[in-house]
Formats: C-alpha cells, structure tokens, sequence
C-alpha cells in the first residue's frame, strides 16, 4: 500500500520544526516506517535557519507536505498551523526530535475505536543523558483532574497526543504559552473530551536538559495562576518545592523567593522536613524554624 493511492489520509502526523535537521530525518524516517500507511506528514517549519524543504524533499514521498511559517515564534503556532491544514480524520502529534515505534499510528487507531474516547496519551521511553528509561502514563483515578494527574505523577507527552480531528480543532494550542504548554492542552482537552492514558510504549522521546530562563518561568507561573484554583493543595506544594529545587543555586532571586514561599503556602500539606528543606541555608536555626512551621500551621487553620 503506498501514500498516493489515497486521497484522503485517516491520520495527519502533524511536526513541528525549528532547525534539527538532523533530528527531523530520524522523526520522519520512524513516520514513514509505521506499520499503518494510510496518512499524510505536515511538517510545519517554524522560520528556520535550516534549509527543512530539502529535507522534506530527501525522502521523495508525495505524503509529506512541507509548510514554512514566515518568522520563528514557537511550537504551539506551528502545531496550530499543521492541525488546521490537515486532512485526516485523526490527528497524531510528533515533535521534530521525537520518534514513533513503528506500531504507533495503528495502535492508535484500534484503541480509538475500542475506547470511544476522543483522545489518546500514553506511555513512552525516555533517553536523556543518562540512558533510555520507560515512562509509564498510568490511568487517571476516578474523579482525578487531569492538573492533578499532570502535577502528581502522571504522563502525558505531546509526541504521545493522538486526537480526533474535530475535537483537536476546537481545542487547539496556546501560543502565548513557553513552558506548559502540554500541560495547558491537555488539561483544556480534557475538560470537554474523553482523553484517554495507553499503558503500552509506543512512542521514544529524546530530552536534552534546557536551562530555564525568564520566558519560561513567566509561562510557568502563568500556567500555576490559570489553574490554581484546580490544583490539590498538596499537588501546588510540591510542584513549586520542585520548582525552589532547580532554581536554588542558580536562578533569579525574585523567582526563589516565590517559588520558596510557594512550597509551603498550604502548609498543612507540607511535612517539617520539607519545610527545613527549602530553608537549607538556615539549619543552624533549626529550633526556629520548628518554632514557625507551628506557627505558620495555627495561622493556616484560623484563616480556614
């Protein structure tokens, strides 16, 4: 079965790129490889330096369809792009470093239809610096928030995202977003269609470690004050306990202070260990900072 036998693809594989051009033929050799053909390959180059058509032309498929985004503003705009001039029935996301296994696209579509569900995250192997590992995405627990998933230890990476056409155009990316941006999807996703965890890998995402800088952290707190209302106390405590982790040493002051003061606003939620550990330059003044852990607990309950 080859690509131009067909007028019309089931699945449109949506790439988002800028520059990688290296990393974009390994992404769009592991689409071409799939074990279901019956799709069409927009990749969306998002105003590179990197000469992408060729690329694209390297391949010599008629299924892959290139488009050029004038000037470079970010992923979610070349994802937003791609989506609206797809043809397929289903819509499954790749990031331009990222590679599908070769069953992706055809386990997709079996659990579409065998779930009923609208959308599709799932599990996948992680390779970084330090090895390949596997990221398992677990089921959402009855009731739980897809925030609350996503903050606790839930999985939902976009090269794993696999979406009905229709759902994913009502939707879409925000590209106001730096950071957090999976994060904002997916939970807008969810909130108005069925978007279901595959347990089974199919997918390898290649994390290179990325320095933070104001951008994103603006993006993050932006992301936290959208949803803050949504996030369990425990669940907003560690994730800018995390946050104060990475940034410790390193980062803005203004951005450490809030992240340190963040990590224990609920404080009920908070063990005195955690509490000592965001004040770690401090520990020689271990008996007061028992003395306002305690306090900090009164305060919280009289304010409840």
């Amino acid at each position: 079965m080859t690509g131009n036998q067909h007028i019309d693809p089931i699945v449109s594989v949506v790439i988002p790129v800028y520059n990688r051009t290296e990393e974009l033929k390994r992404a769009i050799s592991s689409v071409l490889n799939q074990t279901f053909q019956n799709f069409e390959l927009l990749i969306v180059d998002d105003g590179s330096d990197d000469d992408i058509k060729s690329v694209c032309n390297f391949f010599g498929d008629p299924r892959i369809k290139y488009i050029r985004n004038d000037e470079h503003v970010n992923a979610n705009k070349a994802r937003n792009t791609g989506i609206l001039q797809s043809r397929g029935v289903y819509i499954a996301m790749l990031d331009s470093d990222d590679e599908f296994l070769s069953c992706h696209l055809e386990r997709r579509l079996i659990k579409m239809k065998e779930w009923g569900c609208e959308g599709i995250f799932g599990s996948a192997y992680i390779v970084d610096e330090i090895g390949k590992r596997l990221q398992i995405s677990r089921p959402m627990y009855p009731g739980e928030k897809m925030v609350d998933y996503l903050l606790s230890d839930g999985f939902a990476a976009t090269p794993t995202h696999f979406y009905n056409l229709q759902a994913v155009k009502d939707i879409l990316w925000d590209d106001t977003f730096e950071c957090h941006q999976d994060f904002d999807f997916s939970i807008r996703f969810s909130e108005k269609y069925r978007f279901v965890s595959d347990f089974e890998p199919t997918v390898v995402v290649h994390w290179e470690k990325k320095e933070l800088n104001i951008s994103n952290l603006d993006s993050c707190l932006k992301f936290i004050e959208k949803y803050r209302s949504s996030i369990s106390p425990k669940n907003y405590c560690n994730y800018h306990r995390g946050m104060y982790y990475l940034m410790a040493f390193s980062g803005d002051r203004k951005y450490v202070k809030h992240f340190a003061r963040n990590s224990y606003k609920y404080i009920r939620e908070v063990s005195f260990n955690d509490f000592l550990f965001v004040h770690g330059r401090k520990r020689k003044y271990k008996v007061s900072l028992l003395i306002k852990f305690f306090l900090l607990h009164i305060y919280y309950f009289l304010r409840k």
